[in-house]
């Protein structure tokens, strides 16, 4: 981040905040809660959406959407 321009102070407290994400040792329901489904992995995120990250023909979508 520094290198890009951003103060040291920022990216150090960017760095430090996005170190709380890694460490995060809990999971919660609420996706499930909320849409009614169980959440979809990452895997298949990544599987459905790879047309808007890479400008390639969208591939079909699971059912999980």
């Amino acid at each position: 981040m520094i290198s890009f321009g951003l103060p040291e102070i920022v990216a150090e407290d960017n760095a430090k905040a996005l170190s709380l994400f890694a460490d995060a040792d809990y999971v919660t329901d609420d996706v499930p809660r909320l849409l009614g489904r169980s959440a979809r992995t990452f895997e298949q995120f990544a599987i459905d959406y790879v047309a808007a990250f890479s400008g390639s023909e969208p591939t079909q979508q699971s059912n999980a959407a």
